[in-house]
């Protein structure tokens, strides 16, 4: 490290040409028109920069103009010297001498179209020099924006280039700056930490992994920034080396919990005595060990080694495809609304939908248009889906997806169907549902599910990959009366709340009924 070091050159460069596509652009071709390799060049600048103000240093115009050369390796980039051959970084400078003595020529007759066009011109190739160079260092705090929120053009061009990492564009920008760094170059980010988890980002992490280190993290969770509150900005601070080396070991800082993020990281790294519930060394070769590679640094190796050893939640259950209505204004209802009857074969249904934190019991208050009429909209709608028939009206287990109070399962009765926030879980085995409820209620699964996934959203693929070892019938009898018992529990706390369908009498009235119960038992 030099503090004192200064910075001698700035490579800044605003992104925000606008690439003239006209009778411009042919009238400067024509001077060229004894090379065509020189114009394919030259246009091929030009379409690649031509969504430049949207895509920024995403852009991989560096690719195309390789293809071209490549296909034209043969011939001397000989464009402005004839008989001089030229490398690429020498043919660019004389590009931009041309655009500036275009530019000058355009000043002369007052042409203010043709200035225009070669000063965005010479941004853009000046932009085009900045992408095409590998750097030693690359810092960043990225964008964070879903694939959902994008708009159509930016959707479609990112897709496109960055095919593995495109549901969201903070991963999309760490694989870009990692294509931006030389060999044992630097990266340094802060980004979201859903890509150490989820498993739509699994490409990602295998990329990381398979091709670069991860020489630290602090893992900051929520509230990192003083200006941002509540718990669904979770961030991580991290460097990673663009170098494979799998025999390496990475530190990483657990902060999720910690209210002065930056003290206790200075403390942490500072301080001679290692803190084992807050600062982690680990082979990343031991996250491949995880189905998806999630970045559980924190996990015991008793726990990971199980994921080797064990089969999957997927080898005894399986999820229903989930309906979307696109229309829930039009065709749900609560369950007081209609005054038809409710249940198979009736046109209202109940309809799980996810909701608040609930475990064993709950949550059947929404109803969902089950006529043919509705269900012809949802397939036909081009954002509406419907659940396989063999999956309706089966006995199950449900949850809600989001949570901020953890994982809860509950009973689906056999009246139901399932929406996309309320996924639906059945036996692929003859184990009693009883059995499998009280199994995903357990402690053991809620820890997994918070290691694969610590967000507020759990996913079908966290649950499938949950390890599973075959388990006694003798235990699975008790496990099953447990649930059982739960469920009833739960069904009788329900006949006090008012606005639900278990609903019987007010706390009260139950209250005062039994007074009078235990009364005539003392008279008699």
């Amino acid at each position: 490290m030099q503090p004192d070091m200064k910075v001698q050159h700035m490579n800044l460069v605003s992104a925000d040409a606008i690439m003239l596509d006209s009778e411009i652009l042919e009238e400067f071709l024509q001077e060229f028109r004894d090379d065509s390799t020189a114009q394919e060049l030259i246009e091929t600048i030009w379409q690649g920069l031509e969504n430049v103000r949207e895509l920024g240093s995403l852009l991989k115009v560096e690719e195309q103009i390789d293809e071209v050369i490549e296909r034209r390796k043969d011939r001397k980039l000989d464009f402005f010297d004839k008989g001089s051959a030229k490398n690429w970084e020498q043919w660019k400078r004389d590009l931009l001498a041309a655009l500036k003595q275009y530019y000058e020529k355009a000043a002369q007759t007052f042409d203010i179209n043709k200035q225009m066009f070669a000063n965005e011109a010479c941004k853009g190739v000046q932009l085009l020099d900045m992408l095409e160079q590998r750097y030693d260092v690359v810092a960043t705090n990225p964008p964070y924006m879903h694939s959902r929120n994008m708009g159509r053009t930016l959707k479609s061009d990112i897709k496109s280039l960055y095919p593995k990492n495109s549901s969201d564009l903070y991963a999309v920008f760490i694989e870009r700056c990692v294509q931006f760094t030389g060999y044992k170059g630097f990266i340094a980010m802060i980004t979201q930490q859903s890509f150490m988890f989820i498993n739509s980002y699994v490409a990602l992490r295998k990329y990381l992994l398979e091709n670069c280190l991860i020489r630290n993290m602090a893992h900051l969770g929520p509230h990192s920034f003083e200006d941002i509150s509540g718990e669904k900005v979770n961030s991580t601070m991290f460097s990673i080396i663009n170098l494979k080396n799998s025999e390496s070991k990475s530190i990483f800082f657990r902060l999720i919990n910690e209210e002065e993020k930056e003290k206790n990281l200075t403390r942490l790294i500072n301080s001679e005595v290692v803190n084992k519930d807050k600062l982690f060394i680990i082979y990343q070769e031991n996250f491949k060990i995880i189905p998806g590679w999630p970045l559980v640094y924190w996990v015991d190796n008793k726990i990971r080694d199980l994921f080797s050893v064990q089969s999957k939640l997927d080898s005894i259950v399986e999820f229903a495809n989930r309906t979307k209505t696109s229309d829930n204004e039009e065709y749900t209802r609560y369950y007081w609304e209609p005054k038809e009857s409710i249940g198979q074969n009736c046109k209202w249904v109940l309809y799980t939908k996810g909701g608040e934190f609930n475990k064993w019991y709950g949550n059947n208050d929404i109803l969902i248009n089950w006529s043919k009429e509705a269900r012809d909209f949802f397939r036909k709608s081009p954002k509406g889906r419907i659940t396989d028939e063999i999956y309706w009206f089966r006995e199950g287990i449900t949850y809600s997806s989001t949570s901020g109070k953890g994982f809860g399962c509950r009973l689906i009765p056999p009246l139901c169907v399932y929406d996309v926030k309320g996924p639906a879980i059945f036996s692929k085995t003859d184990d009693n549902i009883y059995f499998l409820l009280g199994l995903f209620n357990s402690k053991i699964i809620s820890y997994i599910l918070e290691m694969l996934n610590p967000t507020i959203e759990v996913q079908s693929g966290d649950i499938e990959r949950v390890p599973f070892c075959p388990t006694p019938l003798d235990t699975k009898r008790r496990i099953s009366a447990f649930a059982q018992q739960c469920v009833s529990i739960k069904k009788d706390a329900l006949q006090f709340v008012i606005n639900d369908r278990e609903f019987k009498q007010t706390a009260i009235k139950w209250g005062y009924n039994q007074s009078l119960v235990e009364e005539e038992e003392i008279n008699e």
